[in-house]
């Protein structure tokens, strides 16, 4: 008999062997459903892409109009519920009077949009430079268009830049 090496019962030890590596196995396949669902669930959420632009409108008689257009680049509905801008530090410019131009009727909010489809707002320049100055704002402005849906989130598009004093006179 070896003082130093106990005997070992070898049929134990393959069955305990056996047991961690089942144990491990299962651990591994845990860990990798659970990162399936996690996937999952944030490919059903991509599924939501609103794309938001703004630009001007050309109208040959009477005041310049931006426009704002969110279109659904996504495969599930969104129901829109507000088009917008945002002033530099996150205010959102209230436009009440979206003056419509002509023959270019707004989208009624709220809209649910599927595939493909846009909603849009136009509003004259004036009504921006109004909005931006009473959020304090002067000069040369970056403004961003913004598409916010019923689940609060909010869709930004590139900035836009706004000189105040020239909108106000267009």
């Amino acid at each position: 008999m070896n003082l130093l090496l106990p005997e070992i019962d070898w049929a134990s030890l393959k069955d305990l062997a056996l047991f961690a590596l089942a144990i491990y196995a299962a651990l591994l396949s845990t860990i990798n459903w659970r990162r399936a669902q996690n996937n999952e669930e944030l490919e059903e959420f991509r599924g939501s892409k609103i794309i938001v632009s703004a630009g001007s409108l050309l109208v040959f008689r009477g005041p310049a109009y931006a426009q704002v257009t969110a279109v659904n680049a996504g495969n599930d509905p969104v129901t829109v519920m507000l088009l917008t801008f945002e002033a530099p530090g996150g205010a959102r410019l209230k436009l009440f009077d979206q003056g419509e131009a002509p023959g270019k009727p707004d989208t009624t909010l709220p809209v649910t949009l599927n595939e493909g489809q846009s909603a849009k707002m136009t509003v004259p320049y004036r009504d921006i430079a109004q909005a931006l100055h009473n959020n304090d704002q002067v000069g040369v402005v970056n403004v961003t268009p913004i598409c916010v849906d019923t689940t609060g989130a909010v869709y930004r598009g590139e900035p836009w830049e706004v000189n105040i004093t020239q909108f106000a006179l267009m």
